[in-house]
């Protein structure tokens, strides 16, 4: 599998600049090559690094061994997102290589008002949430080790950033730090509820 860079098209409007400065996904300018032999366990869960949905390819035979896409995961689900991500921890956990190429460039409309933004980073929260709870459930990544890295993802990582807003070191909205913080408090009820519907749609429900 590869992916590749993404930047935005414009930072035309105060939303999508707020996004560039609140980590964009971009992934660098810089290759890099991804094997299940080379990562640690915080590296394997941490899919994020390795690309984003919107510019990602797969050699066919991937599939063979990884399995296909999630259809209970990704927009237009309770999950709201974590398809790609569910996929690419799939193929490095079959021990496939996955390659980050930045010459391979996708332009990405970044969201123009402050509200689809806001929403955004809600969806951003909730997935991620879904998606290490997926692998918590399928056990192919020892539990406590999942369970240690949700726990940096929430207090190491979202918790920080709305105390640090809280106590004026961040300046960035308070709605938009507030928003993937309970993005990811969604996400266990947003679980249940995907994999509900899925199995609803499959049998159809």
């Amino acid at each position: 599998a590869v992916t590749g860079l993404v930047v935005p098209s414009e930072l035309a409007t105060p939303a999508q600049q707020l996004f560039e400065q609140y980590g964009g996904i971009g992934k660098g300018a810089l290759t890099h090559q991804f094997q299940r032999a080379r990562l640690c366990t915080h590296d394997l869960l941490a899919a994020h690094q390795v690309g984003v949905g919107a510019n990602m390819a797969f050699r066919r035979t991937a599939f063979a061994q990884a399995g296909h896409f999630d259809t209970a995961l990704d927009v237009g689900t309770p999950s709201s997102g974590g398809g790609d991500l569910d996929m690419f921890h799939r193929v490095l956990v079959a021990g496939l290589t996955l390659r980050y190429e930045p010459a391979a460039i996708v332009y990405h409309q970044h969201r123009r008002e402050l509200e689809a933004l806001r929403r955004q980073l809600y969806a951003n929260g909730r997935s991620f949430g879904v998606y290490l709870l997926k692998i918590w459930k399928q056990g192919d990544v020892e539990r406590a080790a999942v369970a240690r890295f949700a726990a940096g993802w929430v207090g190491g990582w979202l918790l920080k950033r709305w105390i640090a807003r809280l106590l004026g070191r961040l300046d960035f909205p308070a709605a938009l730090v507030w928003a993937e913080l309970w993005g990811a408090c969604s996400a266990p009820w947003a679980y249940h509820a995907t994999y509900r519907r899925d199995r609803r749609m499959r049998h159809g429900g």
